[in-house]
């Protein structure tokens, strides 16, 4: 199951809806502008995409504990929660869903600084293809979490 926590753009909102299933979304619109408020839900309803309107004090702990809140409540076994302002690619929708089918799917999936490690009988990491990015030496990225060669 997806979410998309939207809180101030329509645009974004709008975008994600590029990428992500309709039926296996659920949008939570958590924001004090009233204005942004009416454009998702109506947006929501003409699309019908599931969504949640939840209070919010403008703060983005109130946003993060309105997804965990709806995600318990759903009972579904994996979320993936998008930021209204980011976006899902098509190759991540389906990264997201083969990874959900794996019987050995990990409890969560961390993604940082653009950069992900590949699988086990690889050694090395695979930078993003985005041209504009810093060139990254791979063999100078370091974490606790990875075994050193």
């Amino acid at each position: 199951m997806f979410y998309v926590l939207s809180s101030h753009n329509i645009y974004a909102l709008k975008r994600q809806f590029k990428t992500l299933p309709i039926d296996k979304t659920t949008v939570i619109i958590n924001t004090t502008h009233i204005e942004f408020r009416q454009q998702a839900i109506s947006y929501c309803e003409e699309n019908k995409v599931r969504y949640f309107v939840t209070e919010s004090d403008g703060t983005a702990a109130t946003g993060k504990n309105s997804f965990l809140d709806r995600f318990e409540e759903d009972g579904v076994p994996y979320a993936v929660l998008i930021d209204g302002d980011d976006y899902l690619t098509k190759r991540g929708v389906v990264m997201y869903q083969r990874l959900a089918e794996q019987k050995d799917a990990p409890d969560a999936l961390v993604l940082f600084n653009q950069v992900n490690i590949t699988a086990q009988n690889h050694h090395l990491a695979e930078r993003s293809q985005d041209p504009i990015r810093p060139h990254e030496d791979p063999n100078t990225l370091t974490s606790r979490y990875v075994q050193q060669s």
